[in-house]
């Protein structure tokens, strides 16, 4: 379907002088980007559902930049078109704006969007998007939502502890990982208190696997501050919520939608994806967080305040994906911007990413003649704090130096040490790791605390890999 611009001119010309045809995603780059009021100063003073109304004295003028920009090859991939016809009329603009279905249009519109930051022109997204629809969202959710163990459905609320629970446990991690996660914890600690009652090292350790070890103190701390300073009840405001250790902004907003009912700004990677495409949001994030909040907040429904976000979670997840999105099937894709231009692929504009810088280490393996390894405590702060490993050296500022040319050189004792054949390899959010495993095996039985059997499933997944490493050796 084409959608025409009609581009009204006031002039000496009486006549239409040309048309002609330019890929959408082009024209909302030359609007956009303020292209045409650089080229002659268009004033849009009005739009349909299809039209856009420009005034300028010889607006004509820009069809000559079309012939020079069509070979494009990026141009030339895109199949949908929209035709600009040239309307020179004496009357100006005054004799179309008559025209059925065409209304004024301010310089600032109802839901936000501005004329191109009040330069004069407007975003094409603005003008091919309709209105966002919560009740094809709510009717697909129906059908299609995921059953998980922390969610319930309106008018039911999820308790706000499974709520804050999967949602620390979800952040940086995926569904199928967190589920038997989130299980195991409400198996082992069912109520708020008991999980803020349990022993430091028994929450590490339940949490090992689900990496991010920073998370699991915070989550140990808010227990015990809510179960020490409300009386084992969450706050029900956001800002009583941003008050508990690891709750940010859109965790407070998804405990208070989800838990509570409250009509909260809940904006995930997921739900970011949809609005931006939804919207064509052109900023690139995380600079476009606010204008993606905004976006929500104008199209949360008043109803289902708690299925809401998850209804667009899941959208997100099975439709609206990062890649391959299904737009056919898409329930609001007739109104979504990015879809009509055949740009969906293209949002949420990211910056470019930055190459991971490496990092080198060493991990030490020392096995007594009980089979019991020598194990240490990472300090609370930084990488796996408050985590059982192996002693390690080179790999954070809080590890002795590693010099791979010598490197026993930080052996947690002398002894005869030796390298394993394989390295451990591991990928942290800022950083990759290549790591050395030296290995030594004792004839004595070792005294100490320090001495432990080692229990894998209690390790952080890096000192897992260690372990593994070592026993090969």
């Amino acid at each position: 379907m084409m959608a025409p611009f009609i581009c009204s001119a006031t002039g000496p010309n009486p006549l239409a002088i040309a048309s002609f045809s330019v890929p959408l995603p082009l024209l909302d780059r030359f609007i956009c980007a303020g292209l045409l009021h650089w080229a002659m100063s268009p004033a849009i003073i009005g739009h349909s559902e299809t039209s856009l109304l420009i005034t300028k004295p010889r607006f004509w003028t820009l069809g000559a930049t079309m012939p020079s920009i069509r070979p494009d090859r990026r141009v030339m991939r895109l199949r949908r078109e929209v035709v600009i016809w040239q309307i020179v009329s004496l009357a100006g603009c005054a004799q179309v704006i008559t025209a059925p279905g065409v209304r004024p249009f301010p310089s600032r519109r109802s839901d936000g969007a501005t004329l191109n930051r009040n330069l004069g022109c407007a975003s094409l997204g603005a003008m091919t998007r309709g209105d966002f629809s919560a009740k094809q969202i709510f009717d697909w959710y129906d059908r299609h939502g995921r059953t998980l163990p922390w969610r319930s459905h309106w008018p039911d609320l999820s308790p706000a502890y499974h709520v804050w629970l999967s949602e620390i446990m979800l952040q940086q991690t995926v569904v199928a990982t967190v589920i038997p996660y989130f299980l195991d914890f409400t198996r082992r600690w069912p109520e708020i208190c008991d999980l803020a009652s349990a022993p430091a090292e028994d929450v590490m350790a339940a949490w090992a696997g689900l990496g991010y070890y920073a998370r699991a103190r915070n989550l140990h701390r808010a227990a015990q501050m809510v179960c020490d300073d409300f009386d084992g009840r969450f706050p029900q405001d956001e800002d009583g919520l941003r008050a508990l250790p690891g709750v940010g902004p859109y965790t407070a907003g998804a405990i208070a939608a989800i838990a509570f009912g409250r009509p909260s700004v809940v904006v995930d990677g997921n739900i970011e994806r949809v609005m931006a495409r939804y919207f064509a949001v052109e900023t690139p994030l995380p600079s476009a967080k606010a204008e993606l909040g905004d976006h929500y907040a104008a199209v949360r429904p008043n109803d289902r305040p708690s299925d809401f976000p998850q209804a667009l979670m899941d959208f997100a997840n099975a439709v609206c994906t990062p890649k391959n999105p299904g737009c056919l099937g898409c329930p609001v894709g007739e109104g979504c911007a990015a879809r009509q231009a055949g740009t969906q692929d293209m949002f949420p504009v990211k910056p470019p990413k930055k190459a991971k810088p490496m990092r080198r280490g060493i991990a030490f393996v020392a096995i007594d003649a009980d089979g019991r390894a020598l194990m240490q405590t990472r300090p609370e702060r930084g990488m796996l704090g408050g985590m059982a490993a192996f002693p390690s050296a080179g790999w954070t500022d809080a590890d002795p130096p590693f010099d791979p040319d010598m490197p026993f050189a930080s052996a947690p004792f002398d002894a005869d040490w030796g390298l394993a054949d394989d390295q451990v390899s591991h990928v942290f959010t800022h950083f990759s790791l290549t790591m050395d495993v030296a290995v030594t095996r004792l004839d004595n039985i070792m005294d100490g605390s320090e001495w432990q059997k080692v229990r894998v499933s209690g390790l952080p997944t890096l000192m897992r890999k260690v372990w593994e490493t070592a026993g090969k050796a």
